[in-house]
C-alpha cells in the first residue's frame, strides 16, 4: 500500500516536471523557430526571424561556390561576385507564423517557397551578367560552338550545312542556373547541361522546305515597268537578297530598298533639272516646279517584298507620287504651255504644234514678286474665282478673275487681267504681277477651255 502511495506520487511529479519542460518549449518557441529548421542548409533552430535571417545572409556571403562540368572544377566565386543580395526578414516572419510552437519540432511540409526565395535572394542584374559573360568567354576558348543545320550559299548554289555538335557554354543559361541553384541551397554549380545543343539537323523537313522556297524565289522571272521602260530583276539579284534567318525565309530589306531607291535616282522626274527646248531661246536648263513624279522607296520596297515572297514571276509598276507620269518614255511631252519671263511670252502647244500665244506681264521683280520658273502644272481650274492677297504696302487686294489656273501651293497661276493696259516688254518691271502670269483677257477666255488639268507649264528666264 505504501508503495503503490509512493508510486502514485513520483508519476505525479514526473508528469509535473514534464509538463513545466513543455511549458518552457512552448514559451521558448513562440517567437523562435522551432528545433531542426533549417533554410538552405542553414539551422535556424531557436533564433528570431530577423537573427535567423542576418545568419543565413551571413552564409551566403561567407560561401565558396563552385561551377563544375564533368566533374571538373572550372570557376570559383562569392556570393558578391554575382551580385547576390539576401533579404529574408519577410520571408523567415511568414515561415515562422507557418510553425505551431505546441509542437516538439518543425514540420517538414513547413517549408519557404520558390517564390519566396527568389524574393529573397536577388541578384545585381549587370554584375551577375558581366561575371558570366567573362568566365564563359574565357572557359569556350578552344571549345566548338555547336550549331544547328543551315542553309548557306555558295556558287551561287543554295546547301544545306549539316549541324555541329560542340562543348561550348552559353552564358544566358549559367546565368539561370547559377541563380536557380543558389536559391536552393546549393553551393557546387554543375553546368554540363548549359552547352548549345543543335535541334535542327541537316535533314529536317523545315530546312528541305526553306530551301526549296529560296529556290522558287530566285527563279522567279520578275519585270518593272516604268515609265515606258522595261527593267529585270536578275536571278543574281533575288539570290543576293533571299535569305533565311531565325528559322524564316525573307528578304534582307536594307538590299531590297537600296535597289528600289536606285530606280528612283534614275527615273524620278520630280524636282530634276530639265533641259527643255524653247520656242526661240534653243535649250534651256529648267529647275524647280511642282511638275514630276518619283517612286516612294519605303511603300514601294514593302510592296515588292510582299510581290516576292510569293514564289511567283511578275510584273509591276512601283508606287509613285506626283504628277505627269506616263508609259511612253516621256516627261514634260508635247503638250505644254509655254512662259517666257525675259520675252514676256507665253505659248500653248499642243501634241507638239503651236496652237496659241500671246503677250504677257509676269511678276514685279524688284519687290521680290517675280514669278518662280521650273516646271509646273495646272493642278486646278476654275471661273469666276477671287485672288486675294497683300499689296506692296501691306494692304489687302482682292482681284476677280474670269479664269484661274493655279500652278503651284503658293497663290501662283495663270489667269485674265482686265487691269493691264498692255502686255509684252518692260511692262512688267514695273507694273508686273504679285507673281501670277497675267493673261490679256481675250486670249484667257479661248485658252482656258483647251487646257486640261494636268498640262505641264514651262517658265523660264
Amino acid at each position: 500500500m505504501k508503495n503503490t502511495k509512493k508510486w502514485g506520487i513520483v508519476g505525479i511529479v514526473s508528469a509535473i516536471i514534464l509538463l513545466g519542460v513543455y511549458a518552457c518549449h512552448v514559451i521558448r518557441y513562440q517567437n523562435a523557430f522551432l528545433p531542426h529548421t533549417t533554410v538552405l542548409g542553414v539551422n535556424i533552430s531557436g533564433q528570431t526571424p530577423q537573427a535567423a535571417a542576418q545568419k543565413i545572409k551571413n552564409s551566403l556571403n561567407n560561401n565558396h561556390f563552385t561551377l563544375v562540368e564533368d566533374h571538373h572544377q572550372i570557376a570559383h566565386f562569392s556570393f558578391n561576385d554575382v551580385g547576390g543580395r539576401a533579404e529574408f526578414q519577410q520571408v523567415l516572419t511568414k515561415l515562422k507564423k507557418q510553425q505551431n510552437p505546441w509542437t516538439l519540432v518543425a514540420n517538414q511540409h513547413e517549408q519557404i517557397s520558390k517564390k519566396d526565395l527568389n524574393h529573397a535572394i536577388q541578384f545585381q542584374p549587370t554584375q551577375l551578367n558581366n561575371f558570366v559573360t567573362k568566365q564563359v568567354t574565357a572557359i569556350n576558348k578552344g571549345r566548338t560552338l555547336a550549331h544547328n543545320a543551315y542553309i548557306a550559299k555558295e556558287n551561287k548554289q543554295l546547301v544545306i550545312k549539316p549541324a555541329q555538335d560542340g562543348n561550348a557554354l552559353v552564358a544566358s543559361k549559367v546565368v539561370n542556373t547559377i541563380k536557380n541553384d543558389i536559391q536552393a541551397g546549393k553551393t557546387t554549380i554543375n553546368v554540363k547541361n548549359d552547352r548549345i545543343t543543335p535541334t535542327i539537323t541537316a535533314n529536317s523537313s523545315q530546312l528541305r522546305a526553306a530551301k526549296k522556297q529560296m529556290e522558287n524565289i530566285i527563279a522567279e522571272n520578275d519585270v518593272y515597268h516604268i515609265n515606258g521602260y522595261d527593267i529585270n530583276i536578275t536571278h543574281d539579284q533575288l539570290y543576293d537578297w533571299v535569305e533565311y534567318q531565325h528559322n524564316k525565309v525573307g528578304l534582307n530589306y536594307d538590299k531590297v530598298y537600296n535597289y528600289v531607291q536606285s530606280l528612283a535616282d534614275k527615273y524620278d522626274t520630280y524636282q530634276k533639272q530639265r533641259v527643255f527646248h524653247t520656242t526661240n531661246e534653243g535649250d534651256v536648263k529648267v529647275s524647280g516646279g511642282t511638275y514630276g513624279w518619283s517612286i516612294l522607296p519605303k511603300a514601294e520596297t514593302k510592296a515588292l517584298i510582299k510581290e516576292i515572297m510569293k514564289g511567283k514571276s511578275f510584273a509591276r509598276t512601283p508606287i509613285i507620287a506626283g504628277s505627269g507620269y506616263n508609259t511612253d518614255k516621256q516627261d514634260i511631252g508635247n503638250t505644254y504651255i509655254e512662259v517666257s519671263i525675259k520675252e514676256q511670252h507665253e505659248w500653248y502647244y499642243k501634241n507638239g504644234k503651236l496652237i496659241m500665244d500671246s503677250p504677257i506681264v509676269t511678276g514685279k521683280p524688284s519687290n521680290g514678286d517675280a514669278t518662280p520658273t521650273g516646271v509646273f502644272y495646272v493642278w486646278d481650274k476654275q471661273r469666276n474665282a477671287v485672288l486675294k492677297g497683300k499689296n506692296d504696302n501691306g494692304t489687302p487686294y482682292a482681284s476677280p478673275v474670269a479664269y484661274w489656273m493655279p500652278i503651284n501651293y503658293n497663290g501662283v497661276g495663270l489667269h485674265d487681267s482686265p487691269w493691264q493696259p498692255t502686255y509684252g516688254g518692260d511692262w512688267y518691271k514695273q507694273h508686273g504681277s504679285h507673281g501670277c502670269v497675267n493673261n490679256p483677257p481675250a486670249f484667257m477666255a479661248q485658252l482656258y477651255p483647251q487646257v486640261a488639268v494636268g498640262t505641264p507649264v514651262v517658265i523660264y528666264n
